[in-house]
């Protein structure tokens, strides 16, 4: 809408206002705002204004609503005037004994095809809510020795998915269960960005309430995203796991084809690959790494006994263009080692009672491995690939491309990168820009995305292994104590005294046996009451170093269990009865260690007095 000056400047001249108005009706902002008014008004005759879609989406759902309302006034009259009860033993569409009014909307629904829609509609599940699992991590000081504990709570019902309505049900939650935020030493959450946000997550705001709440992303789930990157870091990686989902599909698309794949492969069967769980392709490839040869000649027996065209083509192909291939064999090799040494550790992060300091040194290890297998790994993998290629009787050379020759002028000057991969062998660009590029982009992606554990390592790390870390330099042990106090002070509270944890600590390394080299060891031997008094600092850091997580593995089981225990056959379960359900499935072993007597009694003895006084 243009704007004048007629508009926005006031009138005082009032002897020239017939002159002003003709003048402004001659303007060129009036006509501009008189042309698009006049073309609103024939838009709104003609009904094509700009929210046109969604004003037909809502007439729509008008008149949907006005012939259902219609069809179950109809059986409602028709019930009433007869006489006729409306419900049954149920009151649900679907049920079996569910009374004549859910019987006349089903018939109906039979022969009418806006019943059958409504009926579709609400036979959705209604309990489709986004649930949010809460578990604890603590150190159980009360079992000799001491272990770390991880403890489903419950599940939570969140309307808003944000970082502040996330952050506002779990304050909610936490304050219903009588626990201080203000007492957390530790949060892990997956990857996603309401949950680990640098400015809205949940992350953030819980550190803005307490800063001493350290943070930890989903170990397993930063690996996963670790595999994901390299993988997609270039074509030919995710060509090959493309194939190795072809393998599958192709086969288990029918019985018939699966009882052929069966036929002549008797060992591990063929696996999907799974798009969450990218650790778990190591499964799906070595099916096919160690029965190449079976899975050939299925392959080959399928291309000559089907009739479909189209089946016939595609097994042809992934027999001539990918397993008889040496450049798939040996890209097969390379990935089936690289999978074996990440699934090790991520295995490896998954254990309940893992600790920060043993998750670190495993992620340096594999940062070794990444290190080594690019030295050592592509001769290992293409000796593994020579050996399939002989059984395959394949040749085990890369095929050789025609080269494209550029015309070289006088005037250029010097040899390009272009020219420098003309001179490269097939074999030479494949190691150059698939092996090396895929194991670099590995070791990048593990620094990158531990960079949190690096700096737990800075932090804690003079308490990992008191004999490595605290003999010899006194003053940079003192700088660390201080260092550690001022990470753990938070409003004038404090958790420890950075000059007396520095003494305790010098005594500690001189009395601790040599046996003892993990933090859950150093917070056992501390655990005699009389050590406690003697070493208070001491006992309080190392409870707050086995606190920290590794990865929110405990939570995502917990949704798996969620999936058994409601169901669509239970979809109307209430969310007390759900996580009354739930804890007693989760925690088994305690609920089994309980002793029930004492609720039997109190409940016998509380049973009978209400009888009687209501008689």
């Amino acid at each position: 809408m243009a704007k004048t000056n007629f508009a926005e400047d006031r009138i005082d001249d009032w002897h020239n206002l017939a002159a002003k108005l003709r003048s402004h009706e001659s303007s060129n902002g009036h006509l501009v705002n008189m042309s698009d008014w006049i073309e609103l008004e024939v838009r709104m005759e003609k009904n094509e204004i700009i929210d046109k879609i969604e004003q037909d989406r809502i007439k729509k759902e008008i008149e949907r609503w006005k012939k259902v309302l219609v069809r179950i006034i109809d059986v409602v009259q028709t019930l009433a005037c007869n006489n006729l009860a409306f419900r049954g033993d149920e009151e649900k569409t679907g049920k079996h004994k569910n009374g004549l009014f859910c019987k006349f909307i089903e018939m109906l629904a039979q022969f009418d095809p806006i019943m059958e829609e409504h009926i579709r509609l609400v036979k959705e599940d209604k309990s489709r809510v986004e649930q949010m699992s809460l578990v604890i991590r603590c150190v159980d000081i009360t079992v000799s020795p001491i272990k770390v504990k991880e403890f489903f709570i419950q599940f939570v019902i969140v309307d808003d998915t944000s970082g502040f309505g996330l952050f506002s049900k779990l304050e909610e939650v936490l304050g219903d269960l009588g626990l201080d935020t203000y007492d957390v030493r530790g949060q892990a959450y997956d990857n996603g960005a309401n949950m680990k946000g640098k400015h809205k997550g949940v992350l953030k705001r819980l550190l803005d309430v307490n800063p001493r709440a350290f943070y930890t992303p989903c170990g397993c789930h930063s690996l996963n995203l670790v595999l994901c990157d390299v993988t997609n870091c270039c074509s030919k990686g995710s060509n090959f796991f493309g194939v190795i989902q072809r393998l599958y599909t192709l086969f288990s698309s029918s019985t018939q084809r699966w009882e052929i794949l069966k036929k002549f492969v008797n060992g591990l069967t063929l696996k999907p690959l799974c798009a969450t769980r990218w650790e778990s392709h190591i499964e799906s490839v070595r099916a096919v790494r160690f029965q190449t040869s079976k899975l050939r000649d299925a392959l080959v027996h399928l291309s000559n006994v089907t009739q479909d065209s189209m089946i016939r083509c595609e097994a042809r192909s992934l027999v001539e263009n990918e397993i008889e291939s040496f450049e798939f064999l040996f890209s097969m090799c390379i990935w089936f080692n690289l999978l074996n040494i990440i699934n090790a550790v991520s295995k490896f992060l998954q254990l309940e009672d893992i600790d920060i300091d043993i998750a670190l040194s495993r992620l340096e290890e594999l940062i070794n491995l990444f290190n080594e297998f690019r030295e050592t790994g592509y001769d290992s993998c293409k000796k593994e690939a020579k050996e399939l290629a002989l059984e395959l009787d394949v040749e085990p050379v890369f095929p050789e491309k025609q080269k494209i020759r550029r015309l070289v002028h006088f005037d250029d000057l010097g040899v390009t990168a272009a020219d420098d991969d003309q001179n490269l062998s097939d074999e030479q660009k494949f190691r150059r820009y698939y092996f090396l590029y895929i194991v670099d982009q590995g070791v990048f992606q593990l620094k990158e995305r531990f960079k949190q554990f690096q700096d737990y390592k800075k932090k804690f790390g003079f308490l990992f292994n008191l004999k490595e870390h605290l003999s010899g330099d006194d003053e940079g042990l003192k700088s660390c104590c201080m260092k550690l106090e001022g990470f753990l002070r938070h409003d004038m509270r404090y958790d420890i005294v950075g000059v007396e944890l520095f003494n305790e600590l010098l005594v500690l390394r001189m009395v601790i046996p040599d046996e003892i080299t993990k933090a859950i060891d150093v917070l056992n031997y501390l655990s005699s009451s009389s050590r406690q008094i003697n070493y208070p600092n001491a006992w309080i850091a190392y409870r707050i170093v086995v606190t920290i997580h590794v990865t929110v593995v405990e939570a995502e089981m917990t949704f798996s269990r969620l999936k058994l225990i409601k169901s669509y056959l239970r979809s109307s379960m209430s969310q007390d009865r759900l996580n009354g359900l739930a804890l007693l499935s989760i925690e088994s072993e305690l609920a089994s260690s309980l002793d029930y007597r004492k609720i039997i009694e109190r409940f016998t003895s509380q049973k009978p007095r209400k009888k009687f006084q209501n008689q």
